[in-house]
């Protein structure tokens, strides 16, 4: 089974198709939280993912933000476009995300799977190296939050680590959307970059008002300017 892993959309819709796209041959969509923040598809952005019938997504700091208005995720311009997506989506869509769980652990093709947002200890703001700081059960560990692709093996105690990179808005200095494909046949990860229309949603993001600073940061794949560098 070819398992897609995903993470870190955040609205962004046309990196979002241009992902599902290209990996049309997956078996199971794994989405590792953030389908909101950022950018402004966020009921789009839903309306797809809620309609395929492979598709297993948690919830991330970003949408856990997004429903409950009193809480901050430390960043400026981050609660700027929650506050706007709070007032556009719909109440099936904040439904959907609000019955998203915050870790999930399943068994496919006898690979044991966990997924989290940030880390074990703190499934939605976790930002430590986990890997390095506990004795990690034999397992697969599938996580995002960082928007950075990232890869490690502990073929000793049996487990792995696997961050696909964020969909919607890269940090590792390459614009194009970022995810992976876990293959069960073979336990292969193989990370795939995609290109897609960056002017596009520009173009959606001028027309709401937001700053310029989030498409600046689409096309560099890294956030140019903030009060913080949380996520």
């Amino acid at each position: 089974m070819r398992i897609l892993l995903t993470a870190d959309v955040h609205g962004n819709l046309p990196a979002l198709k241009a992902v599902l796209s290209e990996a049309v041959s997956a078996d199971i969509v794994f989405c590792l939280g953030d389908l909101s923040g950022y950018f402004p598809y966020i009921n789009e952005v839903i309306e797809i993912v809620s309609s395929l019938d492979n598709f297993i997504c948690i919830k991330g700091n970003h949408d856990h933000v997004l429903l409950n208005g009193n809480l901050s995720t430390g960043s400026f311009s981050a609660d700027l476009a929650l506050s706007l997506q709070r007032r556009i989506i719909s109440d099936i869509n904040k439904k959907y995300l609000a019955n998203l769980p915050e870790t999930l652990e399943t068994v496919i093709d006898g690979f044991r799977f966990f997924l989290f947002h940030g880390s074990p200890n703190d499934p939605l703001n976790g930002r430590e190296n986990f890997w390095e700081n506990s004795a990690l059960n034999k397992g697969i560990y599938l996580f995002g939050h960082s928007h950075k692709p990232f890869f490690r093996e502990d073929s000793d105690q049996g487990w792995v680590v696997i961050n696909p990179g964020s969909c919607g808005l890269p940090r590792d200095d390459d614009p194009m959307a970022s995810y992976a494909i876990f293959d069960t046949i073979n336990g292969q990860t193989v990370f795939y970059r995609v290109t897609y229309s960056i002017s596009a949603i520009a173009e959606k993001c001028r027309s709401i008002g937001l700053p310029e600073r989030f498409w600046k940061s689409l096309e560099v794949g890294k956030w140019v300017t903030d009060v913080t560098n949380k996520g």
